[in-house]
């Protein structure tokens, strides 16, 4: 009876000074060193727990991700090329703690499969349909490592070197080949670390219960700021709770947070906008450009970015009693741009320069062989492969990667179609022909009436 009693005595201490353990985790900042954490829960790896002493001796980066997130879906196709590109020098080791192990099993087995994961919001189903091999392996159920590396949102990157010193806590732009290629020859990099606002939640109105700072209590508002660096993320949240109708884009260009109005606004267009990364459909008047630039098409050395950053991103948002609906929202958004950028702004069919994809023969050298499906693009966007794909994923190509007019289809061709193409640059529009026409394809010079977002400064 008495060992009984002991031991109960001597677990219940043990589970004491636990709960004090974890209670009293202090999170990690640049130039500490990481204890050897345990991780209960990995998926994709050898083995099914891990401790971090396993990755001593090669740079670990830590990427903390959820697949409602859109950058961070799109961060790992780039996260899984440079693990693949560096090898066993390094290792990327995404962490969620959204879901269950099965769930993100799951979400990681239909991104590698191209299938819909239904539930999620568009944007991320589109990336799953658009496919790449995405390998990693990835913690689940995480309640420990986001505890010393807390977050205001994802993506967060947590850098952490050969002997286990923490050297950078960042978003996700500086993760690239330059940096991890200077910090394994021995570089010190000097990350700007984030300011993270603590316990920031998307889903809850900006300011409110001092979520990204104090605030006063309000029935409805419109707010925009400059670019904001608490929050760790560019990406837009749409809420419609019994409490509020709200919509909130984060660290935007002017053109997006207009494309992303009027594709909401006008479904009937938004295809055409939504993934309009070269602006093609939208005009400004030349005579009264923007102030502002959008997003750089090219790499861009960091310390420009950081400038670019400053003077051309804004956070917008707009909280309206939950009687409104977000269809309601989104031309109030649309004028609330109008008003503060001093901007006139339209969808207007006008007659512009196109690029018609056309056959040039009746004999059809593009029909798929139908072995496997396959949508690839290389990291450059100058090699394409589309097996099993109609017409229309190449136009998207075009209009998504290529600098030249807007390309449609005026083919016909109605079945699945095998095309692979490799550029010089994505600019060279000749050599983009030169290819087209060894399967009897060409891109002839047509002016087509094309619903344009017009814009001109007031």
């Amino acid at each position: 009876m008495f060992s009984i009693k002991w031991n109960v005595l001597f677990m219940g201490l043990l589970l004491q000074a636990a709960g004090f353990a974890q209670s009293a985790i202090r999170p990690l900042q640049v130039g500490d060193t990481v204890p050897n954490l345990f991780i209960p829960k990995i998926i994709n790896y050898p083995t099914a727990t891990a401790h971090i002493s396993d990755f001593r001796g090669k740079l670990l980066v830590l990427d903390f991700w959820s697949i409602y997130c859109v950058p961070c879906v799109e961060g790992l196709f780039r996260m899984d090329k440079l693990q693949r590109a560096f090898g066993d020098a390094i290792r990327i080791l995404p962490v969620t703690d959204y879901g269950t192990a099965q769930q993100n099993q799951v979400f990681l087995e239909n991104l590698r499969n191209r299938k819909t994961t239904k539930g999620l919001p568009s944007e991320v189903e589109d990336i799953q349909h658009a496919g790449g091999r995405v390998d990693l392996p990835s913690v689940v159920e995480d309640t420990l490592l986001k505890k010393y590396f807390p977050s205001s949102g994802y993506p967060h990157e947590v850098w952490i070197d050969k002997n286990g010193v923490v050297i950078g806590i960042t978003d996700q732009d500086p993760v690239t080949w330059d940096n991890i290629a200077a910090i394994l020859k021995g570089k010190k990099l000097h990350f700007t670390s984030h300011k993270l606002a603590d316990g920031f939640q998307y889903r809850t109105p900006l300011f409110v219960h001092g979520n990204g700072g104090a605030g006063n209590v309000f029935l409805s508002r419109s707010m925009f700021t400059g670019y904001n660096d608490s929050i760790n993320s560019i990406g837009f949240q749409r809420d419609t709770t019994p409490a509020f109708t709200r919509l909130f884009h984060a660290n935007t260009s002017l053109q997006r947070l207009y494309a992303l109005a009027y594709a909401w606004a006008y479904p009937s267009f938004q295809q055409a906008i939504l993934y309009d990364r070269m602006d093609k459909r939208i005009l400004v008047d030349e005579h009264k450009p923007l102030p502002y630039r959008n997003f750089p098409l090219t790499a861009t050395p960091s310390d420009v970015y950081e400038e670019f950053k400053q003077h051309n991103l804004f956070c917008y948002e707009l909280v309206l009693p939950p009687t409104f609906t977000l269809s309601q929202a989104y031309p109030m958004m649309i004028q609330d741009l109008d008003r503060f950028f001093r901007v006139n702004s339209k969808l207007e069919t006008r007659q512009v320069h196109c690029l018609a994809l056309v056959r040039t023969s009746a004999i059809d050298k593009i029909h798929t062989k139908g072995i496997d499906t396959l949508y690839k693009v290389s990291k450059n966007e100058q090699e394409i492969h589309f097996h099993g794909y109609e017409l229309g994923s190449l136009v998207y190509w075009m209009n998504f990667s290529c600098a030249m007019p807007f390309a449609i289809d005026q083919t016909g061709y109605t079945l699945k179609a095998d095309i692979d193409i490799t550029l010089p640059n994505t600019g060279d529009l000749e050599a983009l022909r030169r290819r087209l026409h060894e399967y009897d394809l060409d891109l002839v010079d047509k002016q087509c009436a094309l619903p344009m977002l017009v814009l001109s400064v007031q």
